[in-house]
Formats: C-alpha cells, structure tokens, sequence
C-alpha cells in the first residue's frame, strides 16, 4: 500500500486464481486512518523551526589591569513557536595563538540561560583579565547550544597593548687620566648602565649606575 500526500492511496493486491466470484472493497476505517496519518505529517512538515544565531567575532585591546568586556549577541529565530528554549555557552582557546585560563581570570567562562516563551535576544558578556605582559594577539572561541536546536559559535581576539618601549644607552667620553689642580676640558669618560628595554607603562625594576675609569694623579 502506497500513500500520496496529496490524498491518494494506492493499494496493490494480488489475487489467487479460483473459479470462486468474490467481491473486494476498501476499508473505510483504513482510509480514515491514513486521512489523520496524512494530517500529521503536514503538521510536522508546517513546524516552527526555531534557530539560534551568534553576532559576529569581537577584537579589544587586554588592558593592563583588571578586565575587559567582550559582549556577543545571541538572538533566537522562533518561526513562530513559543516554546522556552534553555541555553548553555563555554569558552576555550582558539586560532594560531590560543587564549588559556589565566587570560580570564583562573578558567575559561561557562554560563547558561533561558528564553522565555517570547523572547528572542540575549547578551553573553565574556570578561578578559588585563596584564603588563608582552605577547602575541591570543584567540577564543564561544559556542552556544541549546536542547533541539543547532549549535552556533563566534569567535574573540584579545590584542596585546603591552609594547616594549627601547631605553636608549647613554655615555659620556674624555681623558681617563687628569692632574690634581688642572680642570679637565671634559668630564671623564663614564658609562650609564640600566635595562636595554622596557615594558610601556611598567617601571624598570632595576636600578642604575655608573660605572668608568676616573684617575687623578697628585703633582
């Protein structure tokens, strides 16, 4: 027995050769049960399909200290349902320069929500920790799923803002050598010493000197 969605059924029976008449009729009770198989399906077919999105990929600077927000957009395409539809979202490292736990505090965030029967926007707020650090740009990928629907997923980029800043090298130069009661034309020769180089922002940690050859003869 063949079905055809648009109300046809087509029913192929066989019949064994006799000398007996006999007399073959349709069922109405079979007819009437393929009518409400026929409404279902086109029930099924006609369904909401409700779908989630995800806005596009957010890049920001770090920050040097405390954190910095990274917002995405999630927005739910009901297609006229109105059921609930529950949400879960997890973050992890992505692209060539991967971001670890310690770029969001400890761990990578997680989180969860709920559209209500006619909702359809939510925000998910990522926040990154600041450091001093100089490093590469470091990525991250959040995906959104959700029980029924097909899961989505954008992406961020957390762009280092901690620049070495060069600390040009210093000295000074003259005779090595002057006589007691004789002003030197020119300072003796010295060296300034410290870092080559420093983080913008950030304090050198050590401390400086000078160092040289400074003799002075009596006579």
């Amino acid at each position: 027995m063949a079905y055809d969605p648009n109300g046809t059924v087509v029913d192929n029976a066989t019949a064994l050769s006799d000398d007996i008449d006999e007399a073959v009729a349709a069922s109405q009770a079979v007819t009437a049960s393929l009518i409400a198989l026929r409404d279902r399906i086109t029930a099924y077919q006609n369904r909401p399909r409700p779908k989630l999105s995800l806005s596009a990929p957010v890049a920001k600077p770090e920050g040097n200290s405390g954190t910095t927000l990274f917002s995405f957009t999630l927005t739910l395409d009901r297609d006229g349902s109105t059921d609930e539809f529950p949400y879960s979202y997890v973050v992890e490292g992505s692209g060539p320069n991967p971001a670890d736990p310690t770029d969001f505090g400890d761990a990578y965030p997680t989180g969860s929500g709920n559209f209500a029967g006619s909702e359809t926007v939510k925000t998910i707020l990522i926040l990154v920790a600041g450091d001093a650090n100089e490093e590469p740009n470091e990525g991250f990928t959040v995906t959104v799923s959700a029980p029924g629907l097909a899961s989505v997923s954008s992406t961020g980029t957390i762009n280092d803002d901690d620049k070495v800043v060069p600390v040009p090298a210093f000295a000074f130069s003259g005779p090595a050598l002057i006589v007691e009661g004789t002003p030197p034309a020119i300072v003796p020769a010295f060296a300034f010493s410290g870092p080559a180089a420093i983080a913008e922002g950030t304090p050198p940690p050590a401390q400086y000197g000078f160092a040289g050859p400074a003799t002075i003869n009596e006579g």
